[in-house]
């Protein structure tokens, strides 16, 4: 190997170990990533059940995460109260997929021996994270203008992912999407040509 070919090998080794280094489930912990670090320690276990430092850092990121979530989820009625419920089933579903990714993975259950898992929590909120989007909606469908309409429909679309059919929601997704239809009008112009002997009269029967 030619030493500028050498010495570029051995850069692009440099860069791609300093790269997975930077996105380890250790370096993700380190920057308080908690969720991101659970999840990458168990990808780690699956593919390799024996990775004793993806096995360490799960035991030492996952109740990290689990405090972090769940003080999210305390302090949601004060960081945002219009959507605090919203952003709970958000906090919610990470627990959830940290539980079901555990589940997943042998290695990982071996280290995380009860993993915890709030689906009936979510359920609890479902209704009141509807009508958080639903009231939204409301709100800003009272409101003139195109893209107040745009933004009612699509937290009446969120509040119909969250309850089906949630009151009259179906309705309100109609009435939105009508409001924040751009309508062009097309004025057309009489076309004289001799050369061609054109009229407009032709275009007009058309449309």
């Amino acid at each position: 190997m030619r030493p500028a070919c050498k010495h570029r090998f051995f850069y692009l080794t440099f860069l791609l170990l300093l790269t997975l280094a930077c996105t380890s489930p250790q370096k993700m912990m380190d920057q308080g990533n908690y969720y991101s670090a659970v999840i990458s320690s168990v990808d780690k276990l699956k593919s390799n059940p024996n990775n004793e430092g993806a096995r360490e850092t799960l035991k030492q990121a996952y109740p990290l995460a689990v405090n972090d979530l769940l003080d999210k989820i305390d302090n949601e009625s004060l960081v945002n109260p219009q959507f605090q419920n919203t952003n709970k089933i958000l906090h919610y579903n990470r627990l959830n997929e940290i539980y079901k990714k555990i589940q997943e993975s042998p290695a990982a259950i071996k280290a995380i021996e009860n993993p915890q898992k709030y689906y009936a929590e979510v359920n609890t909120l479902l209704p009141l994270a509807a009508e958080e989007q639903y009231s939204a909606g409301v709100n800003l469908l009272s409101q003139p203008g195109r893209e107040n309409s745009k933004a009612a429909y699509d937290y009446f679309l969120k509040a119909s992912n969250f309850v089906p059919n949630y009151k009259d929601v179906e309705e309100k997704l109609d009435q939105s999407y009508e409001m924040a239809l751009l309508k062009v009008y097309t004025e057309l112009k009489p076309v004289n040509s001799q050369l061609y002997g054109l009229s407009a009269d032709v275009f007009y029967k058309e449309v």
